[in-house]
């Protein structure tokens, strides 16, 4: 899921319905720091943290963004 997406079901209450419609999802690091962020600094997201940290890790996984060891041979024989 990216940020957009992510802070319009957030804030809106309505992770319910993503949830049921996508099952447990995950999202990389940057994304729940872009979606906090907004939070943090836009008043109408300010429910998007609140919603983020209770999902948190039964319906969201975050990944990490640091590049692995397989993540790397992956990205290379894919690219050439």
């Amino acid at each position: 899921m990216d940020a957009g997406p992510g802070l319009n079901f957030l804030a809106s209450h309505r992770e319910r319905l993503l949830i049921s419609v996508l099952g447990p999802i995950s999202i990389p690091e940057t994304v729940r720091n872009e979606i906090l962020h907004k939070a943090n600094c836009d008043r109408r997201f300010e429910p998007a943290r609140r919603v983020l940290q209770k999902l948190l890790p039964k319906y969201v996984d975050v990944l990490s963004d640091e590049v692995t060891a397989d993540l790397a041979v992956t990205i290379q024989r894919m690219c050439g």
